[in-house]
This record gives structure tokens, sequence and C-alpha cells, in this order.
């Protein structure tokens, strides 16, 4: 992608550290220090408000604009990437994904008040219909689909933004591309949606957001003369709705032990060996502002996509 912004003369911040060094003995890789250049991590328990998620969707567009344009010349191929293993590792998706489900809807029925009850009863699911309908994400629609290269793992604490003298991000750099993969790019888009962002700004500024990716997409690839077809503005609302189940299962799941202030939220080896059946801290569940912050999704996920699989 350096030698891609270098030949069309793109002055851009690029949006990757720099590589410094290669030890083949040791199997080691030195990167800048970003931190010495004046990025930080936004604490992952605050997660990013409107002006870090634009800037973040501003380059995740121009990242999936370029590794397309890549793959357009054949320097890079999906063919050189393993599916994602989130939607292909069956017992990740029973012991962490069915299995968080399961344990909020013990803890919401114990803890959240009468008023939860109803939902918690919704939330028990049978694991076949929800393990077909994740992994069913996971399917590239068609070769006719828009599809790129992933990041894999897009969420807030996987990047570094810089400041101006008003603490205003002007600059971000991503970090941990260990989980690359092919597919829609609303993947990512989803992962970030829900994982990187403050529900409240994800949930009023929803349809703004998509806007402002799909802009930053569209304006790399022409910018670095894709010749194919682009994605529309509809194209990309229609995946996003698509996918939903996979963005609300994925927020029910991961965002109370990723944010959380607690250093044992989940004991990950636990809930793997046992099947899902211990490991988790359900403390972190019990949290009046994490019940806060979950609870209009969990609403939505449980009327517009739970209630659909009880049926089944």
């Amino acid at each position: 992608m350096t030698y891609l912004m270098e030949e069309f003369e793109d002055t851009d911040e690029s949006i990757w550290c720099k590589f410094i060094h290669y030890d083949p003995r040791s199997h080691s890789i030195l990167l800048e220090d970003l931190k010495e250049n004046g990025y930080s991590v936004v604490p992952r328990q605050k997660g990013l408000d409107l002006d870090h998620a634009i800037l973040a969707l501003n380059s995740l567009g121009r990242y999936h604009g370029m590794a397309k344009v890549l793959e357009q010349r054949e320097i890079i191929s999906k063919d050189d990437y393993k599916p994602y293993t989130l939607f292909t590792d069956l017992k990740l998706v029973k012991s962490y994904l069915y299995g968080s489900i399961s344990n909020l809807s013990k803890v919401m029925k114990n803890s959240w008040g009468p008023e939860w009850e109803d939902t918690a009863n919704k939330l028990k699911i049978s694991f076949e219909p929800f393990a077909a309908k994740w992994m069913s994400m996971g399917t590239v629609q068609s070769e006719t689909n828009f599809t790129v290269l992933n990041h894999g793992d897009f969420w807030s604490n996987n990047m570094m933004f810089k400041y101006d003298f008003q603490k205003r991000p002007i600059g971000v750099k991503f970090l941990d591309y260990q989980a690359p993969h092919y597919n829609t790019p609303c993947i990512d888009l989803s992962y970030f949606m829900y994982l990187g962002i403050q529900p409240p700004v994800r949930r009023s500024n929803y349809q703004f957001l998509l806007k402002t990716y799909h802009d930053s997409l569209v304006r790399t690839l022409d910018k670095f003369g894709f010749t194919g077809t682009k994605p529309t503005l509809e194209d990309i609302t229609d995946t996003m709705k698509r996918l939903e189940f996979f963005g609300l299962t994925y927020f029910a799941v991961s965002y109370p032990n990723l944010t959380c202030t607690s250093s044992e939220a989940l004991d990950f080896e636990k809930v793997i060996a046992t099947g899902g059946k211990e490991g988790f801290n359900e403390d972190v569940l019990k949290k009046p502002e994490m019940i806060e912050k979950l609870g209009p999704d969990i609403i939505d996920f449980v009327e517009r996509h739970v209630s659909g699989l009880n049926q089944s």
C-alpha cells in the first residue's frame, strides 16, 4: 500500500506504522514506536466518540479501497487467506458465543429486574438454529458481490490516534493484523460499529457513519484507478442489514468483556474447556451502567432475530 500511495503521489498519512527491521533468526519484527510520535490508544472502557469514529471509518474506507486495487492488480489474492475463524470454528461458536448468550439470559433473569424476565426467556434458544444462523453470516454471497481484504479485528483497542493542540483526533494507525480474511467489507464495518463505538453514538448516527465509510471507500477506489464495479451506499446498507445478527450477537457477547473495568471478565480457557458452561464473570453483566449500554440493543436483537430462531 505504501508503494501504491507513492505511485499516485498520495501525501495523506499512512494508516499503518512503519516497518523498521526483521530478524529471521528470532522471527522478530521491529516497528516504529507510535507513542514517541504522539499516538495513543483510547481506553477500551470508554469507546470512541463521534469524532474518533469518523476518522476511523474514513481510514477503514482507505484501507479497503487500497486493498481492492492491489487485488485487481493481482498483487494480493483472496486465495492467500483462510476463512474467518469466527464463522468456521464450531467449538468456538458453541463455547464462547452460544455460551455467552446463555449466560446473559441467566444473569438477566436473575439480576436485571422483573421487567427483563420476558426478554431473558426469549434468549433461551437452541444451539442448532443459532449456530446455523451465525455461520451463515460468514458466507460470501456470490462472486459478483464486492469483497475485500478485511482487517479481522477492527475495534477501538487496535488503533492509535494522534491529536492536535485542541485534543481533536487528526490521525490514526491500525494495529494487530493477525486475522485477515476475504469477505464483504461490512464484516469489518459491523465489527467496528458494534465493538468500537460508544453505543449511544452508534445508534444516533448509524446511517451517517455508514455514509462516511462509503464515501471514503469510493473516493479511494477512484483515486487509485479501480476499474471494477463499486458498491453503492444502498449496497452497503443492505449488507449491514443482512449482517445485523452478526453485529448484535457479537455486541451482546463481547462488548461487556471488552469494555468492563474488571481484569477478570472472562476465563477464556475455562469457557472453551467446559463448552461454555463455566468461565464467565456474571458480575460484569450486573452493573447498572452495563445494563444501560446493552439494554436497547438486546431488545432489538431479541425482537428482530431471536424470536425467529425460537420459532424455527
